[in-house]
Parts: C-alpha cells; sequence; structure tokens
C-alpha cells in the first residue's frame, strides 16, 4: 500500500509547476494506468484477478543537447498478485552523435523487425511472460554498447552486450503455469506443491556476452535488411534433476536449462499497389551443437497491410500468416513459447473514428494444433490523453492445443490510463 500512496504521490508531482520549471533543461512524459483482469471462472489455488497501477516517468535531453540520454522508471503495483510489483529502471542510456555515427551506452530497448506482433528476428531484448497475453509493454531492458552507423540511405546496427539477461516465465502459482503435459513431463503432478524450479542461469561473465548485427538498405519503395545474433535463447528449457528421486511422492525439480544459439534472418518491405504494403521476414536458428534439444528451424511471418482513410475514420487492416518449420523433423513441447505458431494465419483490424472511440480486432488461428485466440476491444480516448478500454481474452481449441488448454482463462481487461 506504501507504493500505491508512492505511485499517486509522484503522479501529483508530474503536474506541478516545479516540475515544469525543471522542464527547461529536459523533457518530461510517462503514463498512469489501472487495470482491472477479470477471468470468466476460478481456478483452484490460483490468483483469480488483477488490480494493477502502474505508473512510468520518462526523462529526456532536449533534441539540441550534445549528448542525447533517457531515464525510465517504472513503479507497478498489483493489490491483488503480490509477484506483479516491482520498482525498477526500464531504461537509462546516453548517446553520441559522431558525425554519421551514432553510439548509444546503457540499459536500452532494441527493437528489430518490420511485421506486426511476431518478429522472428527480434532477439535482443528477453521478454516477461508472466502473463502470456500481456507482453507489449513486457520487453526487458539489455545493458548494451550499439553502434549505430547511417549513410547512403542505408544503416549498419552492432550491439554488443556484455552481461546477458534472460526472460520471465509464469510462477508456479500463477493460472498461466503449464500442465505437467504442456511441459512434456510424463509423472503426474497432481500436488502442485510437489514442484519445484531450479534456477540454473549462465554466469553473468564477459565470456557469456551477446552481438548483434543489422544491414538495412532502403530503396525506392522497398526496404531490405539482414541481421546476424550470436547470444542465448533468453528463455529456458527444463530439463528433471537426475541427481535426487524424483519420484511423485518425493516431488519433481526441474533444473532450467540455457542455450546460446545463432539467428540468421532477413526482412523485406514493398509498396504494392493501390495502397497495399507487403511486409515479411524470416530467422534460421541454429542452437548449439551440444544442447540437449538442438534442433535447427526457421520462423517466418509475412502479410499486407494497408491504412484506408474514409470521411470520418481511418481503418488500418493487417493480415498475416506465420510459419515454423523444424529442420531436424521433431515434435515441440506443447508448453515451448517459440512455437505457438507453427502454421497460423493472423488478422488485425484497427478503426478509428476522428471522435476519439477506436474499435479493435486480432485473432490468430493455428492449423497444426487446432487451437486459437481472438482478442476484441473498444477503447475512447477523450481530450487530454485520458483513454478507456475494454478488451476480451477469448481462447479456445482441441484440449492438447496450447490456446485449448488455457481456455479455464477467458478473461475481460478494463484498462484506464493517461498520458502526460
Amino acid at each position: 500500500m506504501n507504493k500505491l500512496k508512492l505511485l499517486v504521490f509522484l503522479t501529483l508531482l508530474s503536474t506541478t509547476p516545479l516540475l515544469g520549471l525543471a522542464q527547461d533543461r529536459f523533457y518530461m512524459s510517462g503514463k498512469l494506468h489501472y487495470s482491472n483482469f477479470s477471468y470468466f471462472s476460478d481456478k483452484q489455488d490460483n490468483i483469480n484477478g488483477r488490480n494493477e497501477g502502474l505508473l512510468q516517468v520518462e526523462l529526456s535531453s532536449k533534441r539540441e543537447s550534445p549528448v542525447q540520454w533517457s531515464a525510465v522508471s517504472e513503479l507497478r503495483e498489483d493489490l491483488s498478485d503480490a509477484s506483479r510489483k516491482r520498482l525498477w529502471i526500464d531504461e537509462l542510456w546516453a548517446r553520441k552523435r559522431f558525425g554519421s555515427l551514432d553510439v548509444t551506452m546503457g540499459k536500452q530497448i532494441i527493437s528489430w523487425g518490420t511485421t506486426d506482433g511476431i518478429n522472428p528476428v527480434n532477439n535482443i531484448n528477453p521478454i516477461d511472460y508472466s502473463d502470456l497475453l500481456e507482453t507489449d509493454d513486457e520487453t526487458i531492458g539489455v545493458y548494451a554498447l550499439r553502434l549505430q552507423w547511417f549513410f547512403n540511405m542505408a544503416d549498419i546496427d552492432a550491439i554488443y552486450t556484455p552481461v546477458a539477461s534472460f526472460g520471465v516465465l509464469p510462477d508456479i502459482d500463477s493460472r498461466w503455469f503449464p500442465s505437467a503435459k504442456m511441459m512434456g513431463l510424463h509423472a503426474p503432478l497432481d500436488d502442485i506443491d510437489l514442484l519445484n524450479i531450479k534456477k540454473n542461469e549462465p554466469n553473468k561473465t564477459l565470456a557469456n556476452g551477446e552481438f548483434g548485427l543489422r544491414i538495412r538498405k532502403r530503396l525506392p519503395g522497398t526496404d531490405l535488411a539482414f541481421s546476424y545474433f550470436n547470444g542465448y535463447d533468453h528463455l529456458p528449457g527444463y530439463i528433471p534433476d537426475m541427481n535426487r528421486d524424483n519420484s511423485p511422492e518425493q516431488g519433481m525439480v526441474l533444473i532450467e536449462n540455457y542455450r546460446r544459439q545463432q539467428v540468421i534472418g532477413a526482412e523485406l518491405v514493398f509498396m504494392l499497389p493501390w495502397g497495399w504494403a507487403f511486409r515479411g521476414e524470416s530467422a534460421l536458428f541454429i542452437p548449439e551443437d551440444d544442447d540437449v534439444n538442438a534442433e535447427k528451424y526457421v520462423q517466418t511471418v509475412a502479410g499486407v497491410d494497408k491504412n484506408i482513410v474514409l470521411s470520418s475514420s481511418s481503418l488500418r487492416v493487417i493480415m498475416q500468416y506465420i510459419y515454423d518449420y523444424n529442420i531436424d523433423g521433431g515434435d515441440y513441447e506443447d508448453f515451448d513459447l517459440r512455437h505457438l505458431f507453427t502454421n497460423s494465419p493472423m488478422g488485425n483490424i484497427d478503426w478509428t473514428f476522428h471522435n476519439g472511440l477506436s474499435l479493435s480486432a486480432m485473432g490468430i488461428y493455428n492449423f497444426d494444433a487446432d487451437g486459437y485466440f481472438i482478442n476484441p476491444g473498444v477503447s475512447y480516448t477523450a481530450t487530454g490523453g485520458l483513454c478507456f478500454s475494454v478488451q476480451a481474452d477469448i481462447l479456445g481449441g482441441a484440449d492438447e492445443s496450447f490456446f485449448g488448454n488455457y481456455s479455464f482463462n477467458n478473461r475481460v481487461r478494463i484498462k484506464m490510463s493517461y498520458r502526460f
């Protein structure tokens, strides 16, 4: 509760004239939002709702400053789920330009890719998957040195991360924690208390650093890029602890298994007739040979999109296809977040009216697993930046599919947000 009071205090402080005077030297922006998540059905021994407040504040240099910098901090307080509470720094970096070369150091969020939502080439930053359906603002910053060289309608982006960071998976007491079957475990786990996860992140040493390189060229009506990443798969696999008796009576201990990998990617954007644009990207993933699950695979996303301007509204339409091909021919585990969309069409429509009303709908269907996810929503943005939105998360399909297995997590999200 003390953090919640601090959140309200900082929000009031951000609107005071005193802080306005400080903005003569830097910019200040941010957002404040409150979210309520209500599930259609309760699940025994799990947290069955969320009441979450979040304050994010960004301080950044003026554009004319010789050294650009940004500091983004976040305070999150959840009155229902204590595991989601946090106070941390999202980004903290400084950038200096030397002619056509930009040098950036510090904690950064770096986004590669051209398609919507699913980006196989985007592997620099890990993601917080504690809520599997709410990851848009859950990218985790990495401490990195970034060099960007701009020349002749092209750019080279080189990134070195001396200490790797890793993603977050749902806690054992979360509604999103997978069943034993989804994790590929054949031993029964009727009592969740008998399961333990043993952390096993790689040592934070320079030898375990990561490197990425992206070369992009802009041509008339076309963008083309190639990229390479050498680092970690930021999500773990799980292997049973064979140094103890893992019988159901004694409980089971799973050890996290992080693997290094190389990723070779390509991106393409070009304009089509009648205002349509084609966007596509593909990546080849090559895990280390000595990894227990060293399967090479290719992920590809391709689709078209168009912005349509109407008399009193605008409509954005996105249609994509996602394909995941296992070169070694193996089967993926049901709860493998890397391979949720092996053979999946995806559609997204956003219809925005001039009065601030917006209607949206996103849907995806996996033909291989016979599972689907639908996300309709409506929002209203008032003059001054206050926004109200309601969204539904609908999952379903075959019981053995990822989304069908989580159909008990169908829910409604209500959010009120304010940007300043």
